[in-house]
């Protein structure tokens, strides 16, 4: 930490990174795709789904779901890129939320 900085700084930069890193991995994957369509012709469709199997996660529910199915079709219809725009926007909000709550309750 550098001296004269308070500690709420450091955790609003934290923060700053846990919102906009999903929406740049997003837009991350949009130029990936894009370059990829530009070589071969072929655009590379990647779902949220996808981007979890990919990343090693296993499970059942991710390759054959027996509850939400309606999240589980969604998130496979759902692009990598709007997904990750998305919860950066969520995590965006809820950052937000927390900081005005806490502002009010004198905590932050």
């Amino acid at each position: 930490m550098r001296p004269g900085l308070p500690e709420d700084y450091y955790i609003a930069k934290f923060l700053d990174l846990v919102v906009i890193g999903p929406a740049v991995v997003g837009l991350g994957v949009v130029i990936w795709q894009a370059f990829s369509w530009l070589q071969s012709g072929d655009w590379q469709a990647i779902s949220v789904i996808d981007f979890l199997l990919w990343t090693g996660l296993e499970g059942a529910w991710l390759n054959e779901p027996t509850s939400w199915i309606g999240l589980w079709k969604m998130l496979d219809w759902m692009p990598l890129s709007v997904g990750g725009m998305t919860l950066s926007f969520i995590l965006f909000l809820a950052v937000n939320i927390y900081v005005v709550v806490s502002g009010l309750l004198g905590n932050w």
